[in-house]
């Protein structure tokens, strides 16, 4: 006992060292909380930039398909012609009646999607894909859906700005 009170500074140490020991793992978790908010939140801002670059008209091609506004399109290798007219995300599609087209004249809402290598996917309202749009400024139109002509294939085919 007398060796404590002669060295009093033993217990004041100990509790100083305790109270860092507490303070360093307080700011552990602290810095390995911050470090997981802060990547998902780089994630999710991420995500939504290059969503928003897919969906900006590329610039690659003089006159890229899919620009936002209204443009006539024809697709390779067939008499359909269709205007395809782009705000966004979303579109509308009407099929021309020329060449013995059918069925044309009416306008279809689209939606726009993200899908593989960087395209632009729209769809039906019944989900089924019309057109799709690459980041190189191509792009293909499908079949399938009710309101497309049935001379197009369910695979697709090539369009080209007129």
């Amino acid at each position: 006992m007398q060796e404590l009170k002669s060295r009093p500074w033993v217990f004041k140490r100990r509790r100083q060292q305790r109270n860092i020991r507490r303070l360093l793992v307080a700011l552990s978790a602290l810095t390995v909380f911050n470090i997981g908010y802060g990547m998902a939140r780089a994630e999710q801002d991420n995500g939504k930039a290059a969503f928003n670059r897919l969906t900006e008209p590329s610039e690659l091609l003089s006159s890229p398909v899919g620009q936002n506004g209204e443009a006539v399109y024809s697709v390779e290798g067939s008499a359909v012609r269709f205007v395809f007219v782009r705000d966004g995300k979303d579109a509308k599609i009407r099929f021309l009646c020329s060449g013995g087209v059918t069925p044309c004249g009416t306008s279809y809402t689209l939606t726009g999607e993200r899908a593989m290598g960087g395209d632009l996917l729209f769809r039906s309202g019944e989900g089924v894909p019309v057109l799709q749009l690459t980041a190189a400024g191509g792009g293909t139109v499908f079949g399938g859906a009710d309101f497309v002509p049935a001379a197009l294939p369910r695979t697709g085919a090539a369009i080209l700005r007129d």
